[in-house]
């Protein structure tokens, strides 16, 4: 009977399919690939001045906006510069990173940080 048993736990053990025995794992912002958000001037720069660039996340028609740079209140305009829809979002250093779903096109980003406004064209294919 204990061979039985014994015979039985190992068979359990070896059919126990993989995914079961896998562990979960979340996905963060560091874990994506970086998307830089091309500037083309703000609010207290000039649009002569050379562009700057925001670091973004994007991954399958996600974009990530991370606070932890020190931002205390963010606030993400996205405009879908073919039907003209605008949504808004809101961020701050207590929330989880921002996600906006987006589909393929051309997006005019307005990325209002701390009273500084910066504007971009985001292009997705």
């Amino acid at each position: 009977m204990k061979k039985f048993l014994f015979c039985l736990i190992i068979l359990t053990a070896i059919a126990v399919p993989e995914s079961f025995a896998q562990e979960t794992t979340s996905t963060t912002t560091t874990d994506l690939p970086l998307a830089r958000l091309h500037i083309t001037g703000s609010k207290n720069r000039p649009r002569t001045v050379v562009p700057l660039w925001i670091d973004c996340y994007y991954d399958s028609g996600i974009m990530y906006f991370d606070s932890s740079e020190g931002n205390c209140n963010v606030e993400v305009i996205v405009t879908d510069l073919n039907s003209g829809i605008s949504r808004i979002f809101y961020l701050s250093n207590n929330d989880s990173p921002l996600l906006i779903n987006l589909e393929s096109g051309t997006y005019s980003i307005l990325y209002v940080a701390d009273e500084n406004e910066y504007e971009g064209i985001l292009n997705l294919y």
